[in-house]
């Protein structure tokens, strides 16, 4: 008897689980929608400068952050960009370095190479932080564990 109503609760636990998951995808599908519909009306009021993104890089960008924020909310629109920008900057570089690409002639390359070099360097710190506090976790456990 226990058993059938821990099975029973069980299941009705594991339904509305599943309706909770299932209206979150539907609310994180109609946010992409309508940043999506967001960034083809802003060209009914604007005009790209020299500077801009494409607006197929925007879109593609207002997706990415979006989809971030779902993962993580600590995330800010503006490192999101800057992650993707540097990310980019760095498949160009090798690109370029293997020989299948060249550099857009008005690129200031040195600005590039610099921009990606501290990225790099931010990088490297925070990858030694999450090893440095990931080994020092196992390594107190192993004494705390030793020490029983």
């Amino acid at each position: 008897m226990v058993g059938i109503l821990a099975t029973a609760i069980f299941s009705i636990w594991a339904i509305n689980d599943a309706r909770k998951q299932v209206r979150q995808q539907a609310k994180v599908q109609r946010d992409v929608a309508w940043v999506k519909v967001q960034n083809d009306l802003v060209w009914l009021f604007v005009d790209p400068t020299d500077r801009a993104h494409s607006k197929e890089v925007v879109k593609g960008l207002s997706e990415f952050a979006l989809l971030s924020k779902v993962l993580d909310p600590r995330k800010s629109p503006e490192n999101l960009k800057r992650a993707a920008e540097n990310e980019a900057l760095d498949m160009a570089e090798r690109l370029v370095a293997a020989g299948s690409a060249t550099w857009k002639p008005d690129l200031d390359r040195e600005k590039a190479r610099s921009a990606l070099s501290e990225w790099r360097a931010e990088k490297d710190v925070a990858r030694a932080k999450m090893s440095t506090n990931g080994s020092w976790a196992k390594i107190r456990r192993f004494f705390v564990r030793g020490a029983r």
